[in-house]
């Protein structure tokens, strides 16, 4: 969609453009050539790549929809979508945006393999009175509505606190699809491999600009 909105619309590809010359300072990759899927260019599978790539087609299509005259009253996004949407809304300087989305997909590459998340369908209260028996080896990770939890489990707790919480939630059937687990990297502490956190100069920059007045 992107490539081919690349080479139909002319406020599409130029958005796309200045997306690419705001992450320039931060990726040694060329955003036209991921989206083209251009010979030597890094695939959408790394974090690193697919999550500054989305932010770019999230703002270049609010650019596309402006231009005909479709304004939001609101705008709201999740994980690379809230960087889009803050610099959609005004929040945030595309430069600022970008360097933000950059960093923290690099930080999240630095992360993959150190865990695992599932998704259960029920209340965080009810959800962390099952973890307690873990110990602190399984704990929420993230919100991501009134009757969805995201959870972010250890290495050293990969595996058993999954099964449980499984076979509890099936016991009730409260929600058979309910729980999925996701075998990809556990992501949430701005940790390096050594275990220390990320300077936030280097997480998300010192200072942010707002576009509005």
């Amino acid at each position: 969609m992107a490539a081919e909105l690349m080479s139909t619309s002319p406020v599409f590809r130029e958005s796309i453009e200045a997306c690419e010359k705001s992450l320039a300072p931060y990726v040694d990759w060329s955003l036209t050539k991921v989206l083209r899927g251009r010979s030597g260019a890094p695939t959408l599978e790394r974090v690193d790549v697919v999550q500054p790539a989305l932010f770019a087609v999230m703002v270049s299509l609010a650019a596309l929809w402006r231009s005909f005259g479709v304004e939001p009253a609101a705008v709201v996004g999740h994980s690379q979508g809230e960087i889009a949407a803050a610099h959609v809304a005004g929040a945030l300087s595309l430069d600022d945006a970008a360097r933000i989305v950059a960093v923290r997909s690099k930080a999240l590459r630095v992360l993959s393999g150190r865990g695992g998340m599932v998704s259960v369908a029920a209340p965080v209260d009810r959800v962390l009175r099952e973890l307690e028996r873990w110990d602190g080896s399984v704990s929420v990770a993230a919100v991501n509505g009134p009757a969805r939890r995201g959870h972010l489990r250890r290495p050293h707790g990969t595996g058993r606190g999954d099964r449980g919480v499984h076979r509890r939630r099936s016991a009730r059937q409260e929600d058979p699809g309910g729980l999925r687990l996701a075998l990809g990297p556990g992501r949430g502490d701005p940790r390096d491999p050594r275990g220390r956190r990320w300077p936030a100069s280097r997480r998300a920059g010192r200072r942010c600009r707002s576009t509005r007045r």
